[in-house]
């Protein structure tokens, strides 16, 4: 299992009582098979940023508010990040 199922499944945990708490996963699977290799969110080995909010950007462009995720021997890091025009605020 990776790190990303670890936090999708502790993510829908959550919401079995914040039923109002949302989050956006990975979209597309690309050429990579990333669906079938447990990358649920945007990342790879070393990060996951999982979406909460989303507006629609110009090509390549993403714009949207989320958590970063990054794996540690004793659980993980998070913290907020915001993406615009191809530009990133971590927090």
């Amino acid at each position: 299992m990776t790190f990303h199922e670890t936090i999708l499944n502790q993510l829908k945990k959550y919401r079995e009582t914040h039923p109002n708490f949302n989050f956006i996963p990975r979209q597309r699977g690309g050429p990579g098979k990333r669906f079938k290799s447990g990358y649920w969110f945007q990342g790879n080995d070393k990060y996951a940023f999982v979406t909460l909010v989303h507006a629609n950007g110009r090509v390549n462009k993403t714009k949207g508010v989320g958590l970063v995720f990054r794996p540690k021997e004793d659980g993980f890091d998070c913290n907020t990040q915001v993406r615009y025009d191809g530009n990133s605020v971590a927090n």
